[in-house]
C-alpha cells in the first residue's frame, strides 16, 4: 500500500489538505470519499484497510475548517463551499487515474454533500455511496435552539458554538468512541450559518432525491443516534435510479465503518464496488 499527502485547490481558491492510499499495483477503480462534520480524513483507517487490499484507491480530504485544512472550524457561509471541496477532491482523483471507473461518496454529512451533488448525474462516474448520510437527525432540536441558531445565522453566523455530538452514540466500539474524544483534529464545533446551510439542504435534498439516476449504494444503521436511519430509506425510494441498494444494519450505531460488525458493512461495500465495475 502507497499512502501519499498533499494539497488540492478549490475553485475558490482555497488549499485543502489531502490524502491517498493507493494499492502497490494498478488499482481497478478509485473512490472519491468525504468525512463528515468535525471529522477528518485520518478517521478512516478501517475503510483504507478493506479498499486497498481490495484493488481500489481511495482519495479523501479534509473539508474547509476541518482537519488540517484552513479556515474557521466548522464553518461555512453557502453550502456550496462543501460542495466545491468534494467537487475539487473528485477532480483530482480523476486527474490521478483519468481511464480508470471512478466512484464518489462520503460518511455522514459527507454522504448528504455526496448525494446532494448526486442529484446532478456528474458525468464520469460508476455510482455514489452515502454511509450515514446525514439527511435527517435522530433527535428533535429544542425549539428555542433552532430559533436562536436561525437569528445568530443572520446576526452573527461566524459565531462558534457546539454541535452537541455525543460520542457515545458513534459506535459500540469504546476504543473507538475513547479514540475520538482524545482525538484533536476533532473539534467538536460549528457556526450557526453552517448549521442552518445543512438543515436547508437536507431538505433540499431529499425533495429532489428524485433527479438522482446514478448507480447507488446508501448504508445505514437501524439504532444510528444522531442521524436517523429514515432519512436514508426515504432518499432511496425517491431516488430515480434504475440501479439502487439500500442496507439497513439492524443494532448498529452511526459509524458503521467502525462498528464491532464492520467487516460484514465493509464486505458489502466491496462486494457492491466490484459488481459495478
Amino acid at each position: 500500500m502507497r499512502h501519499l499527502e498533499g494539497q488540492i485547490q478549490t475553485s475558490d481558491g482555497l488549499t485543502l489538505y489531502s490524502q491517498s492510499w493507493l494499492p502497490d499495483d494498478q488499482p481497478k477503480a478509485v473512490i472519491a470519499f468525504c468525512h463528515g462534520q468535525s471529522d477528518h480524513s485520518g478517521r478512516y483507517a478501517n475503510l483504507v484497510n478493506a479498499l486497498i487490499p481490495a484493488g481500489y484507491a481511495l482519495f479523501m480530504a479534509d473539508l474547509r475548517g476541518h482537519g488540517k485544512s484552513p479556515g474557521i472550524r466548522g464553518h461555512i457561509m453557502s453550502w456550496e463551499d462543501y460542495r466545491r471541496d468534494m467537487t475539487a477532491l473528485m477532480e483530482h482523483a480523476q486527474q490521478a487515474f483519468p481511464n480508470l471507473p471512478h466512484f464518489f461518496g462520503g460518511h455522514s454529512m459527507g454522504g448528504l454533500i455526496a448525494l446532494h451533488i448526486a442529484l446532478d448525474n456528474p458525468p464520469g462516474y460508476r455510482g455514489v455511496i452515502a454511509s450515514a448520510p446525514a439527511l435527517q437527525f435522530a433527535f428533535e432540536p429544542p425549539a428555542a435552539l433552532v430559533t436562536l441558531v436561525r437569528f445568530l445565522s443572520r446576526a452573527a453566523p461566524r459565531t462558534i458554538i457546539s454541535n452537541q455530538l455525543d460520542a457515545s452514540g458513534l459506535t459500540h466500539d469504546q476504543a473507538v468512541v475513547e479514540t475520538y474524544k482524545a482525538d484533536p483534529l476533532v473539534h467538536g464545533k460549528v457556526t450557526p450559518r453552517a448549521a442552518v446551510e445543512l438543515t436547508t439542504t437536507q431538505a433540499d435534498t431529499l425533495a429532489r432525491a428524485g433527479q438522482t439516476n446514478l448507480p447507488l449504494l446508501i448504508l445505514h444503521g437501524s439504532a444510528d443516534p444522531i442521524i436517523a436511519a429514515d432519512g436514508s430509506r426515504e432518499y432511496y425510494e425517491k431516488a430515480s435510479s434504475t440501479d439502487k441498494t439500500l442496507k439497513i444494519y439492524e443494532g448498529l450505531y452511526h459509524e458503521i465503518f467502525n462498528e464491532l460488525e464492520k467487516k460484514q458493512v465493509l464486505d458489502d461495500l466491496i462486494n457492491w464496488l466490484d459488481a459495478h465495475l
